[in-house]
């Protein structure tokens, strides 16, 4: 993140979609806050600090909703393409259930990068779920690879246990689903990945009706 500098990150950042409008339809979206110099002479006349870019790398700092959290999640993971986000696919007919309306995917921007960079990215988020990995030992036996990052959202003193988060993907071979879990004072993103591990499992049909 020293060597990368707030600049950059923040440049790549607002790219994938991190403190932006999803376009989800909902009133009132929260753009979130991506921490840096520009967001920091709206709020204060203290400089940005060197210092402060290594809690900025780290995730520390911003504030995202879940939907940018798996919206950047699913833009990594199908190679750089930024969709418009939305809750609606299709609307029917209540009487004859004939098609009223279809949602078309709808690109917002692509994302310009390095190859190599962004397999570097993916193959880091796939060690997440195996071997020591810190979701590990949620996925060691799930029989789909998954790709993954564990988060703690610190809440400061007196605010309670940390909040937990786990963002991902899955198939990683074939990526066709993206899910952010986000569970207030759930301490770790290691105690949030069951969730996702679930979510995962319904999705690509791994579970039986008994489940």
């Amino acid at each position: 993140g020293r060597q990368l500098t707030i600049q950059r990150l923040y440049e790549y950042g607002k790219k994938f979609g991190l403190g932006e409008l999803t376009g989800i339809e909902l009133p009132g979206e929260s753009r979130g806050i991506f921490a840096g110099p520009e967001y920091r002479k709206l709020t204060s006349k203290e400089p940005w600090w060197p210092g402060e870019t290594l809690s900025a790398s780290i995730g520390q700092m911003h504030i995202f909703t879940p939907i940018q959290l798996v919206s950047y999640v699913s833009t990594l993971a199908n190679g750089g393409t930024r969709y418009k986000a939305h809750l609606i696919k299709r609307v029917k007919s209540y009487s004859d259930g004939k098609k009223i309306k279809e949602v078309e995917p709808e690109i917002i921007s692509e994302v310009k990068t390095n190859p190599k960079n962004l397999r570097a990215v993916l193959e880091g988020m796939r060690n997440v779920t195996q071997e020591d990995g810190t979701a590990s030992h949620v996925f060691k036996d799930f029989p789909i690879t998954v790709a993954g990052k564990t988060g703690t959202a610190e809440l400061g003193e007196g605010r309670g246990s940390n909040n937990g988060v786990f963002v991902g993907f899955a198939p990683y071979e074939n990526p066709q689903i993206a899910v952010a879990v986000v569970i207030e004072h759930g301490r770790s993103g290691g105690n949030t990945a069951p969730v996702a591990r679930e979510i995962f499992a319904q999705y690509l049909g791994l579970n039986t009706p008994k489940d």
